[in-house]
């Protein structure tokens, strides 16, 4: 099983000879959870069609059902994978996360903060200056 998509602290996708499982971080109250099922064909369908848009949507659904709440009656409740195949998720999400290497670590920056404009030539306005950009050079 290998984790193919993710968004932090919401849901990783797997991927396993040919299957897409979606383990969602559900919480309620101080209570937190994984939950993770397998995709059915129309949510193939759906992810195929509108891609990790959809995949936020259907984990926002799950987590807004409370799967693991024992008088839940979420439509999802049923289709929690089995143990072998969540401890094979799980182990592939901790590979996944200690594999990892940082983006800020190879010069990638997670977020990039709008451009700061630069100050004309010869103003008196060097804040573009002051954060490393030459503003003689615009």
């Amino acid at each position: 099983m290998k984790i193919i998509d993710h968004e932090p602290q919401t849901w990783f996708l797997a991927e396993e000879s040919g299957n897409l499982y979606l383990d969602v971080s559900c919480s309620q109250g101080a209570v937190g959870y994984s939950f993770a099922i397998e995709l059915s064909a129309q949510e193939l369908a759906e992810y195929k069609d509108q891609g990790r848009c959809y995949l936020n949507w259907l984990a926002e659904d799950i987590h807004n059902s409370v799967p693991g709440m024992i008088n839940s009656g979420s439509k999802y409740k049923d289709r929690r994978i089995a143990r072998e195949f969540s401890e094979r998720l799980d182990d592939a999400i901790l590979n996944r996360q200690n594999n990892w290497v940082c983006p800020q670590a190879i010069g990638i920056a997670w977020w990039a903060p709008p451009p700061r404009p630069k100050a004309p030539v010869g103003s008196s306005l060097m804040y573009a200056h002051s954060f490393g950009n030459d503003a003689s050079t615009s």
